[in-house]
């Protein structure tokens, strides 16, 4: 096993809303704060086929509902070894509304249904609108509580159609649907509405999933002591300004 973190960021070229390439910078900047090696993967191209033993963490950004077909695709041809992965309780982070490539259906506002990976018995519909707005929420990574401060922006409704574990109970924001419940989790493939960069702007969290990765690999980490004090000052200033605004109902 290597003594080194890998990262794959996937399909950039169409997961492309919202700056989520931030979430990259994040953690390989903290990761070299830690001393530790991380060799981020970019993968363009839909057709390649994704070494999922040799990486650590697959990052999928945000993008349009109209490519989500394309990644289903993909994935189905690699689906025993995405299993296989997601039990080996690896880190794989679907975010916004590229979630919806784990939910059984996709349904378009025109009416038309997209088959999905059924990862969740959970249904992804288009909505009319787009909702924005703050999210803050509360969320367990490697055995640690913390308190997660991002944004939304979400074009799709999400729809559970049995109970599942949520990453997150919503402190402030709408989360999947009103219910204090944010995204969904089983083992370390996460899903969440969480924008931000949602690495960036909780370094706290992104340095607990290096942490974790690294123990499991036998990687010394050496230096935990990072200073986050200039995203602390900034969680407080944005959670001070959520504080006067009416909350979601």
């Amino acid at each position: 096993m290597g003594k080194e973190i890998n990262l794959a960021y996937l399909y950039p070229d169409i997961l492309n809303l919202h700056g989520d390439r931030g979430n990259v910078l994040a953690f390989e900047k903290i990761a070299g704060e830690m001393g530790i090696e991380l060799i981020t993967t970019r993968i363009d191209s839909i057709s390649e086929k994704i070494d999922f033993d040799k990486f650590d963490i697959i990052l999928l950004s945000p993008g349009e509902l109209k490519v989500m077909d394309t990644i289903i695709n993909a994935f189905s041809k690699q689906r025993d070894e995405l299993e296989k992965y997601i039990e080996d309780n690896k880190y794989l982070f679907t975010i916004g509304t590229t979630g919806a490539i784990l939910a059984k259906d996709i349904v378009f506002e025109n009416g038309n249904k997209k088959e999905g990976l059924g990862i969740f018995d959970m249904t992804a519909e288009e909505r009319s609108s787009i909702y924005g707005d703050d999210l803050t929420f509360n969320a367990d990574i490697n055995g640690q509580e913390m308190e997660i401060i991002s944004c939304q922006i979400n074009s799709i409704n999400i729809k559970f159609n049995t109970d599942i574990t949520p990453f997150g109970n919503v402190t402030y924001g709408y989360g999947n649907d009103r219910e204090h419940k944010e995204g969904a989790r089983r083992n370390n493939l996460i899903y969440t509405n969480a924008l931000g960069p949602v690495f960036i702007k909780n370094p706290w969290m992104t340095q607990e999933i290096i942490i974790d990765i690294a123990d499991k690999k036998g990687i010394d980490v050496k230096n935990k002591d990072l200073d986050f004090s200039l995203e602390i000052a900034s969680k407080e200033t944005i959670k001070d300004f959520i504080s006067k605004k009416e909350a979601v109902k």
